[in-house]
């Protein structure tokens, strides 16, 4: 017997025929029988009637345009014979409207088996388990796509699943079409070739649109909305483009906003809301960029009670980096985690703003790295934990702006490196304003500025092994912190501005080495301005320290070549300890440029280590001491120490020495001690210039062979000679040979003899109360005094006795057993067997005079002995 086999359209009239028979439901087979296309003509049905709302429809291989309201059950449009090139195709025409009402049935309403759609009209599809089911046969050669273009009303309802791409489905919203769907997810395969594509308005209710192929295109030029769906808003494994006229919006989701595992772009407009993972997911598994040219907008995160592992981060990006761009804009807000958490690389050339996030702001997990370019915006504010938090590297040449943090500004995790040439502002942060992990490093370059300002913490703080950098006109400016303005558990290199002011603990506490090439200020410190391993100045650098309530400065080594400022410190203004000193070399501390100490409460200087001053060293009157020393203090031959308050060096078992080679002036007493004459306490070698414009100090342990000058106590008379020095080598600058009564030098006072160590007042000198001279220190001519105390009160009386040591006069201090001549507040004693000389034009004072049997004192003509109790 021969048997004709079926044709596959027998076979599928066959299948539609025993389905048919199962439901109830009548099946009409379109036959083109009347050769128009039209669906209104009878003829082109099996049934010479046209389908009704109970009838289920096929079309095979051919086109139909439908050109009357019409409803039926189910629909499918296939291409069985698309191997001799026939397909599927099927037009609603303007005007008129096709409607699949599946009447609850659980098979699909409209299948689409490789063949083409074209909405022009109005197509409404209801009550079914998927209503549009986008099949694929295979030709001869590949598998042939089914392709639906809306340009009309799509409507979609009461489905569990609305539209189903399968593998290479193609779906295009034209711009005049409009899709509504209800109650139905769109999908497509996991591994499809499928493209999705809106020019028009696409609404999605109560569903989501998910799963289309990781090969797939989902692009947008128009309106895609998705609302109240019970997972995700939009999930692709493919591509997703937004272009310029794109807008997404996604709002009430009970997982994430939007996910996706291709390439992501966005030219357009993309807003999630109402969220509860994730606002926006992408996991690139080609490790691409995903980059913004756009909007997007993530707020009003919902908090997620479900029984998933939950990561509720704004933006998510897993794999890959973020790039976004110039023209992009990302705004996220009121979220439950991280706002934006990227794993690998973010690089923003436009504007991004964060504002109330329960965790971090900006979170670069990994050996990931944040790049902010010139002309770019990264604003953050109001997040529970850290605003920025970067694993490896920071690059900032734009603005970073940091507010309201509840842990660091920015954090830096261990061997991170940030490099900042913009602008970088953290403000009101709970703990530090910026906060490192060990081997980190932080360079401002050329003309950045790092501003932190109210940190509960320090204001940044660094671990082991790190390292600072402030370049050429950068700036670091940090203003009210909890802790420590700067504390680095390493280096520190300035060659910029670093500014420092209200600082609850020390202003900067630098454990290695500070090395300043350029400017620091401090201010308003309420421990050390700064404390330091090594202090480290260079020429043309400064630093100056304003009200710090311990010291200026505390460190173990110091060595200034630039100009140092310290006012008001509650100690000392340097504080050179003798801890941490090491290596064979005893100076710990050296000045080769200028220092202005001053009101200081315990003292100026104080070191317990050797000093050595090779530049000018200012210390006024407003210190309680200006230098208290218990180690070595050398006073270089280019050494100026201008001093005016008192110089306590403290004896002990080191037998510290005064070395003086330079210049010191010293505008207040010695220490004056009860019974004895105010001296140095420990040793002094003279060399250089000494002058104590109050009164003759005790030269006792002086090795004097320089010179020694001091003021005046005493009322002076016309022609009558002082004794206003010991000169025991020559130095090359020496006071001038006119004295004047200002410090103009328009009024001569009197003549200094410099080879006697005397001065004579004229007429017009006897009345002055200081006397002013010109003295040549390093080249340059200065203007120095020393004050005339015509009436001097005694703090004690000490007790001076003639030695005769070298010779008989009493104008050499180096005859009395201590080595000062007597003052108006001195016992002169001139003992059995000792003859004194007080040698005719000198006048001498003394507050009592004392002899004994066989002593001999010679009051030459014309000299003077005053002998005034007071």
């Amino acid at each position: 017997m021969n048997h004709t086999p079926l044709s596959s359209k027998t076979i599928l009239s066959i299948v539609f025929l025993f389905t048919a028979l199962l439901t109830n439901a009548q099946t009409i087979i379109w036959d083109g029988g009347a050769h128009d296309h039209k669906w209104s003509s009878p003829d082109n049905w099996d049934s010479n009637t046209v389908p009704t709302s109970t009838d289920e429809v096929l079309i095979d291989s051919d086109s139909v345009n439908v050109d009357v309201n019409v409803t039926v059950k189910s629909l499918e449009l296939t291409s069985d014979d698309c191997a001799r090139g026939n397909y599927g195709k099927l037009v609603i025409a303007t005007g008129f409207k096709l409607t699949i009402d599946g009447s609850n049935s659980t098979w699909v309403a409209f299948t689409i088996e490789s063949s083409s759609v074209r909405n022009d009209g109005e197509l409404i599809v209801r009550n079914t388990t998927t209503a549009v089911s986008m099949e694929t046969m295979s030709s001869p050669f590949a598998r042939v796509p089914s392709v639906f273009v809306n340009k009309g009303e799509l409507k979609i309802r009461n489905c569990t699943t609305s539209l189903n791409l399968w593998e290479v489905g193609e779906f295009y919203n034209e711009a005049i079409g409009n899709v509504q769907i209800e109650d139905g997810l769109v999908m497509g395969a996991n591994s499809g070739e499928c493209v999705f594509e809106n020019e028009g308005t696409i609404d999605i209710r109560n569903t989501y649109l998910e799963k289309l192929g990781s090969s797939s295109q989902l692009l947008n030029r128009g309106t895609l909305n998705v609302k109240n769906s019970p997972q995700y808003g939009i999930s692709t494994n493919g591509d997703f483009t937004n272009f310029g006229s794109g807008v997404v919006i996604i709002d009430s989701t009970e997982f994430e906003g939007f996910i996706v595992e291709g390439k992501f772009r966005n030219n357009g407009s993309i807003g999630i809301s109402n969220h509860k993972l994730q606002g926006l997911l992408i996991n690139i598994l080609s490790n691409d960029s995903t980059l913004n040219k756009g909007n997007i907008i993530i707020e009003n995160q919902r908090d997620y009670t479900g029984s998933l592992v939950s990561v509720e981060d704004g933006i998510e990006i897993m794999n890959g980096s973020l790039i976004n761009d110039v023209s992009g804009f990302i705004s996220l807000k009121k979220l439950n985690e991280n706002a934006l958490r990227c794993n690998d690389r973010l690089e923003n050339k436009g504007e991004i703003i964060i504002d109330s996030t329960n965790k971090v702001g900006v979170y670069i997990t990994s050996n990931g790295s944040f790049r902010n370019e010139n002309g770019s915006s990264v604003n953050v504010s109001n997040t529970d934990e850290i605003g920025v938090e970067v694993r490896d590297s920071l690059q900032n040449a734009g603005l970073i702006r940091i507010l309201s943090s509840g842990n660091e500004g920015v954090y830096l995790a261990s061997s991170a490196y940030l490099e900042n040439s913009g602008e970088l502002l953290v403000s009101e942060s709970a703990h530090a304003g910026m906060s490192t992990g060990s081997s980190s490093k932080l360079i401002n370059t050329s003309d950045g500025l790092i501003k932190i300002d109210t940190s509960g913490g320090d204001g940044i703080t660094m671990g082991a092994d790190t390292f600072i950098e402030n370049g050429v006109n950068a700036t670091i400016s940090i203003n009210s912190t909890g802790e420590d303005g700067i504390y680095v558990r390493g280096k520190l290199s300035n060659i910029g501005l670093l500014k420092l002011m209200n600082v609850d603990d020390d202003g900067f506490n630098i454990r290695d080495t500070i090395h300043n090439f350029g400017s620091i200020e401090i201010s308003q410190v309420n421990m050390r301005g700064l404390y330091s391993g090594v202090v480290l100045t260079e020429p043309l650098s400064s630093i100056s320290i304003n009200r710090s309530d311990k010291e200026g400065i505390f460190n173990s080594q110091f060595h200034n070549k630039g100009i140092l400022t310290i006012d008001s410190s509650g100690t000392y203004g340097l504080n050179s300890p003798n801890t941490g000193r090491g290596g064979s070399d005893p100076i710990i501390c050296i000045n080769d440029g200028i220092m202005i100490i001053s009101r200081c409460e315990i003292a100026g200087i104080n070191t317990e280590g050797d000093f050595e001053n090779n530049g000018i060293i200012f210390l006024d009157s407003t210190n309680s001491l200006g230098i208290a020393n218990s180690y070595n203090f050398d006073n270089a031959s280019k050494g100026f120490i201008a001093l005016g308050s008192p110089w306590e060096n403290t004896s002990n078992s080191l037998t510290p020495k005064i070395n003086n080679s330079g210049f010191i002036f010293q505008d207040s007493e010695l220490p004056n001690q009860e019974g004895m004459a105010p001296s140095f306490l420990s040793e002094v070698n003279n060399k250089g210039i000494y002058i104590n414009s109050r009164s003759s100090p005790s030269l006792k342990n002086w090795t004097n062979d320089g010179l020694a000058l001091w003021g005046i106590a005493g009322q002076m008379s016309t022609g009558a000679v002082e004794t206003v020095a010991h000169k025991g080598g020559f130095p090359t600058n020496a006071p001038a040979a006119t004295w004047y009564l200002d410090k103009n030098l328009t009024q001569a006072a009197g003549d200094y003899i410099y080879g006697n160590n005397i001065f004579i007042p004229n007429s017009q000198g006897v009345n002055a109360d200081s006397l002013w001279f010109s003295i040549d220190i390093n080249g340059n001519s200065t203007e120095l005094y020393v004050l005339v105390d015509k009436t001097p009160e005694c703090v004690n009386h000490h007790s001076l006795t003639f030695n005769e040591d070298l010779s008989q006069e009493w104008t050499n201090p180096f005859n009395w057993s201590v080595p000062q001549i007597p003052s108006p507040c001195s016992i002169a004693i001139i003992p059995n067997t000792k003859k004194c000389t007080l040698p005719s034009g000198y006048h001498a004072r003394a507050y009592r005079l004392e002899t004994d049997e066989g002593a001999v004192l010679n009051i030459e003509a014309g000299a003077v002995l005053d002998v005034t109790p007071n």
